[in-house]
């Protein structure tokens, strides 16, 4: 169960939009994963959150991160680690339960 704060509330929310009009059709899931999946927010812990997209070059991946830092920085006090990844990246981690996985496998959804 997540616990957001409006702040982080707010980021997801307008990271969600801004991503629907950047990059229609693009965002599968936002998960947020350690504390904060867990109930816990902290202001003094970052929001580790994993960003997974339908498809994508390592060069869409970090506009797509890039976007999630241009949300914290322009909108809310919110400090996120963004994860980005596709699905088949999501995929391949679970089958081989791979790092990205590990950390986030109880992570909860934002969307």
């Amino acid at each position: 169960m997540l616990n957001l704060s409006a702040d982080e509330q707010a980021w997801v929310d307008e990271f969600r939009r801004q991503m629907g009009e950047q990059y229609p059709d693009l965002l599968e899931d936002i998960i947020i994963f350690g504390p904060y999946s867990r109930g816990v927010s902290d202001p003094e812990v970052d929001m580790s959150t994993l960003v997974l997209i339908r498809e994508g070059t390592p060069e869409k991946k970090d506009a797509v991160a890039d976007l999630g830092y241009y949300v914290d920085l322009d909108t809310t006090l919110v400090s996120p680690t963004l994860m980005v990844r596709t699905m088949a990246e999501w995929e391949e981690a679970k089958r081989e339960w791979g790092w990205i996985y590990q950390l986030a496998h109880d992570g909860v959804s934002a969307l």
